[in-house]
């Protein structure tokens, strides 16, 4: 083995040198280097993970609020047509209740009017009778005073 490190000039305390130099330089570099490096890459690692896991979460919760938001605002559309409906009837009865109450004042009204016409046909009729009366009388009265 002499001769194959002399064939190659190979001195032994030097390549010893060298490995005690690499095995330092690498317990060097995995305490001060590798240690920190892959503490923060698992870190980041565990950023990215609950960030996934917070994205699910506001994924599923915004469905949620979507579909409740559209019940809600299915429910509010079905009592708003449900008010209107209600409204409709409501505004068809009193309008039935209007229109009753001014066919009502009407007929009242068109009675009181037909009474207060015959009475006062009456009262004319018995006016007009008693002109009549009163005309004859003087007619006959003229005709006594020219025949005396």
């Amino acid at each position: 083995m002499e001769q194959i490190i002399g064939v190659f000039g190979i001195d032994w305390r030097l390549l010893a040198f060298q490995i005690v130099n690499f095995v330092i330089l690498l317990l060097l570099l995995k305490r001060f280097l590798y240690k920190p490096v892959f503490k923060l890459i698992d870190e980041r690692r565990g950023n990215i993970a609950e960030g996934v896991r917070n994205a699910e979460a506001a994924k599923i919760q915004l469905g949620e609020a979507q579909s409740d938001a559209a019940e809600k605002r299915n429910r509010a559309i079905r009592e708003a047509d449900a008010l209107v409906e209600e409204g409709k009837r409501h505004g068809a009865k009193q309008r039935e209740e209007i229109v009753a109450e001014a066919e009502k004042e009407h007929r009242a009204l068109t009675a009181a009017a037909e009474h207060e016409a015959s009475l006062l046909k009456k009262k004319a009729l018995e006016e007009s009778h008693e002109e009549i009366a009163r005309l004859a009388v003087l007619a006959a009265e003229k005709i006594i005073r020219k025949s005396a």
